[in-house]
C-alpha cells in the first residue's frame, strides 16, 4: 500500500449570496478524456522492464487499457475516507523472472486522490494507492506493485494537465477561480469576474446542477451572473472620448468649435430570458471667439441613454457563445443646452457647424457600440488549457433569471 498527504484546500459550501458570480462545472467524463488521451500519450508508465537488485527478480508490466475515473460519490466498495477521486486499473498483467523460474500475475490497482483547485488549474492528489493481484498472494509480486508499479502511476496522475475552469470562459471575462468541488461526478467550480479597478460583488449564489451523462461525451456548464457580464463591459467601453474640431468664419468673427462625446457606465439586464443594455452618452461643444479684442468662449453640454439591442451569437460552431449589441443611428440622439452670453449673436451659424460635428461624432459611436461583442464562454479555449482538440456541441444557450447560461457536450476530435 502506498500512501500520500494531499495537501488541498476544504470545499466551501454554497452560500445564499456569494461574489462568485460565475459557476463552471465539467463532469465525469470529460476528465475521463484527460486520463485517455495521456495514457496514449506517456506509455512509460504503464508499460515497463526492468530489474530489482533488491528483490533479486526481473519485472515486466503492463496495463492494457486505460485507467477508469470516479468521482465521488464513490463506490461503496472503497473506503474513501476524504477521498472524492477514484482511479482504478482493472486488469495490470505482471510477470516475474526468478533464477529458476517464472511467475505470471493479473493484478488491479485503486488509487484515492482528491481533486481541488490550485491557483486557477485543477490538480489531483494521492492519499492512498494499494495494488493486489488476483487469486495467489505472492508475496514478491506485492512488493514489486508497492516500490515498482504504483509510484510512477502515482506521479502520472498527479501530473496531469487538468483543465484549467476559467479558461471556458471567453477572453473578455477575466475571472479568478475561488473555489471547487466535486459532487453528483462532476467538479463544480465557483469565480469572481475581475475588470480594472472593478471585481463582483455580493450578489445571488448560483446552485450546483447536475448535468445528464451522456455516453461517449463530456459536459461542460457555464453559468455567468449579470454582474460578471457587466464588470467585463466596463473593459470593453474604456470611456473613449472623441473630437472634432472646425473653425468658421460668421458675421465678421472668427470662430472655433471643438465637439466632444464620450460613452460610460454601461449595463446589462437580464429579466427571464431576455437582456437589454444601456450605455450613458455625454456630449459637450465648446464655442470660442474674440468680440472686440476680447476673448469669449462658452460650452455647451448634453447627456442621454443609448438602448442597444442585445443579441447572443454562436461562433466557431457553437464551441463560442459571444453578447452582441446592435445600435440604430436613428436612436442615437442628444441634445446640447447652454448659455451662448456674449456670443449669442453668432449662435444660430455656429450651431449649424455643431450639429454638423456632432452628427459625424455620433455616426462613429453607432458603429463603435455595434462592434461590441463580449465573447462569454469559449469551450475550446477550455480543453486547450488541458491539452485537447475536441469537438463541441453547444446544447443550451441564453439568458436565464439574470445570467448567461451555456451547456455544451465535448467529443474527442474527429480525424478526417
Amino acid at each position: 500500500m502506498l500512501t500520500t498527504t494531499a495537501q488541498m484546500p476544504k470545499p466551501l459550501p454554497v452560500p445564499h449570496h456569494a461574489t462568485e458570480a460565475v459557476y463552471l462545472t465539467a463532469d465525469e467524463n470529460l476528465l475521463q478524456f484527460v486520463v485517455d488521451y495521456y495514457y496514449r500519450r506517456y506509455s512509460k508508465y504503464f508499460h515497463q522492464e526492468g530489474h530489482s537488485q533488491e528483490l533479486g527478480v526481473g519485472y515486466l508490466y503492463s496495463i492494457p487499457s486505460s485507467p477508469k475515473i470516479d468521482l465521488a460519490p464513490l463506490p461503496a466498495r472503497v473506503n474513501a475516507g476524504n477521498s472524492n477521486l477514484l482511479c482504478t486499473i482493472d486488469t495490470l498483467q505482471l510477470a516475474l523472472t526468478f533464477p529458476d523460474r517464472t511467475a505470471e500475475f493479473i493484478a488491479r490497482a485503486d488509487i484515492l486522490a482528491t481533486c481541488g483547485v490550485a491557483g486557477q488549474r485543477l490538480v489531483i492528489r494521492v492519499n492512498n494507492a494499494v495494488a493486489t493481484t488476483e487469486g495467489q498472494v505472492d508475496p514478491v509480486a506485492t512488493q514489486i506493485l508497492e516500490k515498482v508499479v504504483l509510484p510512477p502511476l502515482v506521479r502520472w496522475l498527479e501530473n496531469l494537465l487538468l483543465p484549467e475552469l476559467t479558461q471556458s470562459l471567453g477572453h473578455d471575462v477575466r475571472a479568478m477561480l475561488i473555489n471547487a468541488n466535486v459532487a453528483n461526478d462532476q467538479v463544480n467550480g465557483y469565480a469572481r469576474v475581475l475588470g480594472g479597478d472593478q471585481q463582483t460583488q455580493l450578489g445571488k449564489a448560483l446552485p450546483p446542477t447536475d448535468m445528464e451523462r451522456v455516453d461517449g461525451a463530456g459536459r461542460v456548464r457555464a453559468v455567468v451572473r449579470e454582474d460578471a457580464l457587466n464588470v467585463a463591459f466596463e473593459g470593453l467601453v474604456p470611456d473613449p472620448t472623441w473630437k472634432k474640431k472646425e473653425k468658421e468664419s460668421c458675421s465678421g468673427v472668427s470662430a472655433e468649435a471643438e465637439v466632444k462625446a464620450t460613452l460610460y457606465s454601461p449595463s446589462i439586464d437580464i429579466s427571464g430570458d431576455r437582456a437589454t443594455c444601456k450605455v450613458r452618452l455625454k456630449a459637450s461643444a465648446k464655442v470660442s471667439a474674440k468680440v472686440a479684442g476680447i476673448g469669449h468662449s462658452i460650452k455647451l453640454t448634453g447627456e442621454c441613454e443609448l438602448k442597444p439591442v442585445v443579441r447572443l451569437k454562436s461562433l466557431d460552431g457553437g464551441a463560442r457563445v459571444a453578447v452582441e449589441l446592435d445600435m440604430k443611428r436613428s436612436d442615437v440622439d442628444i441634445k446640447l443646452k447652454g448659455d451662448w452670453g456674449a456670443l449669442d449673436f453668432i449662435r444660430k451659424e455656429m450651431n449649424k457647424v455643431i450639429n454638423a460635428l456632432l452628427d459625424g461624432l455620433l455616426d462613429s459611436i453607432a458603429v463603435f457600440v455595434s462592434n461590441i461583442q463580449l465573447v462569454a464562454v469559449d469551450i475550446s479555449k477550455l480543453m486547450k488549457s488541458a491539452g485537447l482538440e475536441v469537438d463541441v456541441t453547444a446544447d443550451e444557450v441564453g439568458f436565464r433569471d439574470g445570467t448567461l447560461v451555456g451547456q455544451f457536450t465535448v467529443r474527442e476530435h474527429a480525424k478526417s
